[in-house]
């Protein structure tokens, strides 16, 4: 038989321990600190809703009256943080701007703001009433008490709101990210943060799950224990956000930019007034073809627009203006599409592997390699180098 309360504790000191480790990890020897500082309040924030099992499993009794309720109350405004802060993760690794954070991120605290105001009333009822709000939510001996479970139902309302919204809203931000990568690099499966998008989707059966059990509780007075299933997902999200956080790069972290956001206004001031002409355009995109077809430059597996802008001495605005308006294609299907050209001919001839010759024209994975050629002629290379030979002298 299973000892479930000897599991339980040894998963909830797992994940407590694991948070605690990559945050430290995150703050003191990740490299890409501007973007992991939220994930790193992130992992402190989520091991803070721990602390009443760690209190209640490290404490014998008698406890220290009170102790338990503030950090009860401290683990729900906890609670109020992490939506807040997974999103401006996921947007600080997504965004062009630096640095990614200002002053105005803070209005995604509101509901933590908030909590912290009502978090005073709640302290102050008197013992017997304090515990048996953060017990079962309910305090209906006095009028203070009776605000306090109105303000304890408004922030459990709150949680799973901005649950639902920030979800929601880091789905849609990875869609317009990918997007954008097809815009500035030819290669792109190694920046799109796929992980990110299933673990948003975890999340969001895991909040459809819990608003159902909500129901049950309320309507039909049915309340699984589920204590040993929550613990359970809270760790492998810890552990999954850990591995994948530690070493993601923010997608836009190359990027050359301005020293000041006063230039980076004036940059987009001057280009918005000064529109290319046909006949510039024209010579962006001549010199755009030549650079591809004399130089090959479209071989690089780690080509940029803004190499491209470098290589023909244009302005990565301009150059971008070209391929989308005079060209009709982004930088990724252009360049994709000059190596596919490349390629058909070697494929035909057989001689190498399929994977050496997705190297060789610029791919940097044979997935990526079978997915553009397969878009481009309807067919895999191997069918279409047997199309050849079938076809052949």
């Amino acid at each position: 038989m299973w000892d479930y309360s000897a599991l339980t504790a040894q998963l909830l000191v797992f994940t407590f321990a694991q948070g605690i480790l990559a945050a430290a990890l995150l703050r003191f020897g990740g490299r890409y600190r501007p973007a992991g500082l939220p994930l790193a309040i992130f992992f402190l924030a989520n091991c803070t809703t721990h602390l009443p099992d760690l209190f209640t499993l490290a404490t014998v009794s008698p406890r220290p009256p009170g102790a338990l309720h503030g950090l009860e109350v401290l683990a729900i405004l906890a609670n109020l943080a992490l939506a807040p802060l997974l999103w401006l993760y996921v947007r600080a690794l997504t965004t062009e701007r630096y640095p990614p954070f200002c002053r105005r991120d803070l209005w995604h605290f509101c509901g933590l703001f908030a909590g912290l105001l009502g978090a005073v009333l709640v302290l102050f009822l008197p013992f017997d009433q304090r515990d048996r709000l953060l017990a079962d939510g309910t305090a209906r001996w006095s009028s203070s008490g009776k605000i306090a479970v109105i303000y304890m139902l408004g922030l459990i309302t709150i949680f799973y709101g901005q649950c639902a919204i920030y979800i929601v809203a880091v789905i849609r931000r990875l869609a317009a990210y990918r997007n954008r990568l097809r815009d500035i690099y030819a290669s792109t499966e190694h920046l799109e943060m796929r992980w990110i998008g299933w673990l948003a989707m975890l999340l969001g059966g895991y909040w459809l799950l819990s608003m159902s059990l909500m129901v049950l509780d309320v309507f039909f007075d049915i309340e699984p224990d589920l204590e040993l299933a929550e613990l359970i997902f809270d760790g492998l999200l810890v552990f999954n956000l850990a591995i994948w956080g530690l070493r993601q790069r923010p997608g836009f972290d190359f990027a050359p930019r301005p020293d000041t956001a006063a230039e980076t206004e004036q940059v987009a001031r001057k280009y918005e007034r000064s529109a290319l002409s046909a006949e510039q355009s024209d010579r962006i995109a001549a010199k755009i073809t030549q650079a591809m077809r004399d130089d090959l430059l479209y071989r690089n597996p780690n080509l940029s627009l803004w190499m491209l802008a470098k290589h023909i001495s244009v302005t990565s605005y301009y150059v971008s203006q070209t391929l989308n308006a005079t060209m009709g294609e982004t930088f990724f299907d252009y360049v994709n599409g000059w190596r596919i050209e490349d390629a058909k001919p070697l494929i035909q001839k057989g001689e190498e592997t399929v994977l050496a010759i997705a190297y060789e024209v610029g791919f940097n994975s044979r997935s990526s390699f079978y997915t553009a050629f397969k878009r481009s002629t309807g067919m895999t290379p191997t069918a279409y180098r047997q199309a050849a030979h079938s076809t052949g002298p």
